[in-house]
């Protein structure tokens, strides 16, 4: 129902995601960087910018940038399925200490910067997200018409996640909130 084309480099400066989707709209994406984010002050520092990775096909259906940011072990790992495409960043290694930034630990959130080169303006609906803590916060559910970005999950794999049918995960997960 909708079609992707995946660059050879995770790099690429067109894009390395150009999606169709089935009521022909068309997204193209790339990675822009993982940032650490204060909440409290809203200061960000990149701790990971995209580098060379070459796409491999993982099965039939992964294809995967490993070891694909400056400054931090990770790749991306996307995954085709009948409902959509998934953007999965695999953390390798503990990420860098929020102090060595000049960071509060406890205020600081991981963001994944996903820059959009094409896309559609979609609708957003604004979703509460209650943590564990108690502390809520808000979720936007990006409608694109036929697809939609909805909400994401975090979660540990087990070894080998970047082997493949490595899908399993390990663990409970914890949700994770995007803006437009």
């Amino acid at each position: 129902r909708h079609q992707v084309i995946f660059s050879a480099d995770v790099t690429d400066p067109n894009g390395t995601i150009d999606l169709l989707t089935p009521d022909q709209k068309r997204l193209v994406w790339r990675i822009a960087g993982l940032a650490y984010t204060e909440a409290s002050t809203g200061r960000s520092v990149f701790v990971g910018q995209p580098k060379t990775s070459t796409g491999q096909l993982v099965g039939n259906r992964q294809v995967l940038y490993d070891n694909a940011f400056q400054g931090v072990s990770a790749g991306v790992r996307y995954t085709m399925s009948l409902a959509g495409l998934e953007q999965d960043i695999i953390v390798e290694k503990q990420l860098p200490d929020p102090q060595a930034y000049s960071l509060d630990p406890q205020q600081v959130q991981v963001q994944v910067w996903t820059e959009f080169l094409s896309a559609p303006n979609p609708t957003i609906i604004v979703q509460p997200l209650t943590r564990p803590s108690g502390v809520i916060e808000t979720n936007e559910v990006l409608n694109f018409g036929v697809m939609q970005i909805g909400l994401g999950r975090a979660f540990s794999l087990g070894a080998g996640a970047n082997q493949p049918n490595a899908d399993a995960a390990l663990g409970q997960s914890v949700p994770i909130k995007k803006e437009w």
